[in-house]
């Protein structure tokens, strides 16, 4: 209270606060709040967890001494609490008045006068349920029991809600028990039926059907694209042994890539993809990719596997079929079987500066794909790979004994990295310090810019025999398809050959 007192003018000092008088400038009241009034306080963090609420319900009761704050009365804990950090409710003060408390908004029970049945007239003048919807598909809401008198029951007792019909399980536990002749019987003032009203037919939650496991889409035959009519009975038979049939074989039949190396050697495409498995693996054993062995004792080996994609051109048509061999890097221990796995890439930033470069000066845009990139890297650690689906050799102990890295291992992108960076600085390619991504060769008036991003490199310059230099240096080193003039890079379509500034 010396606080506030402090901060109001007295006559004794001419209408001016002792505040003002002794620090020589006016109080500052924007703290000041109604006292009791009711408050929402702050709960620190380090007092809660993340399920708990963050404001607790207080009271008002002052300012603390030597704190820039408030200080709160918690009915509940029977504490004090000070906070810098409330939000105040001046319109309610908690035990000041009964109209401010039922201000409060609360769930109302159900009205006293369903437990006091000491009246049988004042159902009289309710309509009947019958007269309101037309039909009887309803039955009353409660059976003839004896109701409050008048003087206790207001006039609008007929506006109350009444408890739901259709779930006769549901009785309020002031009613006493009715009996099921009593429920479906009619009111008094209701003129006679044919007979009682019939209840809603019961409808199941879940459904009764019964459920069949997919069938074996996959041994259908190829359908006649040229619209002939060949399907036999059995084939009919087989699409109908289960509702999700349809859409298993659409997916088969419409193009979508295989997710296994049994559904590709079952799908349409069945020939080109065993020639694609069959051009990977040729690829990987003249690479020098692995070496075939018995897995030695106490060595774990990682699980390997097909991936099937279709390249397709930027107008949407297919270009080739490719499968790819992988390791299942997952199940590599930190430590064991990699150490460090981080590859650079360059920055978006520094793409748009290129792009917008070669436009300035027409540069033209070269693109070369190098065929397994991730197999070229060399391996330190000691890794053992499962042979693939569907060529095994040997014993069923015999595993891969990897020499290079394999797509899917954890750090067969740095490896490549390091193999790529040093076949580029061998041909007099040297990395910018910005962006070590990004490596330039200059030779007089004559620079070739070589943006790589991951496997995907891409050659800008000026000089047509220049890029042509460089694509057959890189040749001597890898296996590459030169793509010629860049029309797609990075899923961007419609790239010049010869880009324009402005």
């Amino acid at each position: 209270m010396v606080h506030v007192w402090n901060m109001l003018p007295t006559a004794s000092l001419s209408g001016t606060t002792p505040f003002q008088a002794f620090y020589k400038r006016k109080p500052d009241v924007s703290h000041l709040r109604v006292w009791g009034c009711t408050s929402y306080v702050h709960v620190q963090r380090d007092k809660r967890n993340s399920l708990q609420p963050h404001y607790e319900k207080c009271v008002f009761i002052g300012y603390p001494a030597g704190y820039k704050g408030w200080k709160f009365y918690n009915p509940v804990t029977k504490r004090t609490v000070i906070s810098e950090r409330a939000d105040f409710d001046e319109r309610y003060f908690p035990g000041t008045s009964k109209a401010q408390l039922e201000a409060v908004p609360s769930f109302a029970c159900l009205p006293e006068p369903l437990q006091t049945p000491n009246d049988t007239s004042s159902h009289s003048g309710l309509p009947p349920l019958q007269d309101e919807g037309g039909d009887n598909h309803f039955p009353p809401a409660r059976p003839k029991t004896p109701t409050p008198s008048a003087s206790v029951l207001p006039e609008e007792k007929p506006v109350l809600p009444l408890p739901l019909p259709v779930i006769p399980p549901f009785i309020p536990p002031v009613i006493p028990p009715v009996t099921p002749p009593q429920i479906h019987a009619p009111l008094p003032v209701t003129p006679p039926t044919a007979g009682a009203p019939l209840e809603p037919p019961h409808v199941p939650r879940r459904t009764g059907r019964v459920r069949k496991p997919p069938g074996q889409w996959w041994k259908l035959k190829q359908p006649d694209l040229a619209g002939n009519d060949s399907d036999s009975d059995d084939e009919a038979a087989l699409l109908a042994d289960s509702e999700f049939c349809e859409v298993e074989f659409a997916g088969a039949v419409s193009g979508a890539d295989p997710r296994s190396y049994r559904l590709a050697m079952k799908s349409p495409d069945s020939d080109c993809w065993t020639e694609a498995c069959n051009t990977e693996i040729f690829n990987l054993e003249a690479n020098g990719t692995w070496e075939l062995m018995e897995l030695p004792p106490g060595k774990k080996v990682v699980n390997s596997g097909w991936v099937f994609k279709v390249k397709r051109l930027a107008d949407g048509s297919i270009e080739r079929y490719r499968a790819r061999l992988v390791a299942k890097g997952y199940s590599q221990r930190p430590g064991f079987d990699f150490t460090e796995v981080f590859a650079p890439t360059f920055r978006p930033a520094s793409l748009r500066l290129i792009v917008a470069l070669a436009a300035r000066e027409g540069y033209k845009m070269r693109s070369v794909d190098i065929s397994s990139a991730f197999t070229y890297g060399e391996l330190k650690e000691e890794i053992y790979m499962r042979q693939p689906e569907g060529y095994h050799i040997g014993s069923p102990n015999m595993v891969f004994r990897l020499r290079k890295s394999l797509y899917g291992l954890k750090q067969a992108a740095r490896q490549w990295n390091k193999k790529l960076r040093s076949v580029l600085e061998g041909i007099g390619y040297s990395r910018l310090r910005s962006d070590s991504s990004i490596y330039i060769h200059s030779k007089g008036d004559i620079k070739v810019i070589v943006p790589i991003f991951i496997d995907d490199i891409t050659l800008v310059s000026k000089s047509d025999a220049a890029m042509t230099s460089a694509v057959t240096e890189l040749s001597k080193h890898f296996k590459l398809r030169d793509l010629g003039s860049t029309t797609l890079l990075l899923g961007i379509q419609g790239a010049p050959r010869t880009l324009q500034y402005g």
